[in-house]
């Protein structure tokens, strides 16, 4: 008896990866420019779609955005949330930002499912943060 337990729960999860092959994240929203110190104007979303361009609404995870600059530096991303939850087969960001003004930035999106497993990637396009208002103004005086 315990054998039929074991071969349930191995098939069970054979079938779970074998669906998780089949989506993509696909970008129904993505950052085209943006202010540094100031949420980007358009934040991105993306949904889970299988194959066949489907949203797959009852996919339950999450999905987290990554910030690169020349796709070789550090995670440059802040914000509220840098990790979203998909509901309805769909993974929308608020309040996301970067502070650093400069060329050739991309962001990457990670699809993990609920075990923490990872699914799929997207990468959104090339775009470009610009100096944002002055936020503090100082008078120095030089040391007598």
């Amino acid at each position: 008896m315990p054998w039929i337990i074991l071969l349930t729960c191995c098939l069970s999860l054979a079938l779970r990866l074998s669906f998780a092959q089949h989506l993509q994240l696909v970008l129904t929203e993505d950052v085209i420019h943006g202010f540094g110190g100031v949420p980007f104007p358009i934040q991105p979303a993306v949904k889970v779609v299988n194959l066949d361009g489907e949203t797959q609404i009852d996919f339950s995870g999450s999905v987290a955005a990554e910030v690169y600059h020349h796709e070789t530096a550090t995670n440059l991303l802040v914000g509220d949330d840098v990790v979203v939850a998909i509901l309805d087969g769909v993974a929308q960001f608020y309040g996301l930002l970067v502070n650093k003004a400069g060329d050739d930035y991309r962001i990457r999106f990670t699809l993990r499912d609920e075990f923490g497993n990872i699914v799929a990637f997207a990468v959104g396009g090339l775009f470009t943060v610009n100096v944002g208002e002055a936020y503090q103004i100082g008078i120095m005086t030089q040391p007598a």
